[in-house]
């Protein structure tokens, strides 16, 4: 039986015209409803994402796309042996260690200046920082030359 809980009401399977017309009318109200605020979902969110993305400086994105690896690598390394528990923590637990590898994102954006301090006293990236001498120590280009070409003075 194909009524509504109302008695004698027609429902949306309902064959008889009522319940087409109202199938109709439902239809057509949440294609109103979807073309009014799509363009926020979409398009507006769309812009501030780019707009977010135009004002970060250069290590902000090298570190957000560094943590986001990161953290992806942590969630899926998480997800694969929780995805086998039993019953609702099968499915559950690989979307919180999803939302935990995003976060990593976050960390390493927050501390860019630490991670990168790091990377340069372990000689990973640039020069490591002198502990006595000063900073104008490696300023300006090296030059090397060959005693040949010295002694030769050509």
């Amino acid at each position: 039986m194909a009524t509504s809980l109302a008695s004698g009401a027609p429902g949306f399977l309902d064959p008889s015209v009522a319940g087409r017309l109202l199938l109709a009318a439902w239809i057509a109200s949440w294609v109103v409803v979807g073309y009014s605020i799509m363009p926020y979902i979409t398009v507006e969110s769309a812009g501030r994402l780019v707009r977010g993305v135009m004002d970060l400086s250069t290590s902000e994105f090298v570190a957000a796309v560094v943590g986001l690896l990161l953290g992806l690598l942590i969630a899926v390394l998480l997800g694969l042996p929780l995805a086998n528990l039993p019953g609702p923590y099968g499915w559950l637990l690989p979307i919180v260690s999803v939302v935990l590898g995003f976060g990593m994102m976050g960390l390493t954006v927050a501390k860019r200046g630490d991670l990168r301090q790091g990377l340069r006293d372990l000689g990973l990236v640039g020069r490591p920082a002198q502990a006595g001498g000063s900073a104008e120590a490696f300023d300006g280009p090296h030059v090397y030359v060959d005693t040949s070409a010295i002694i030769d003075g050509r």
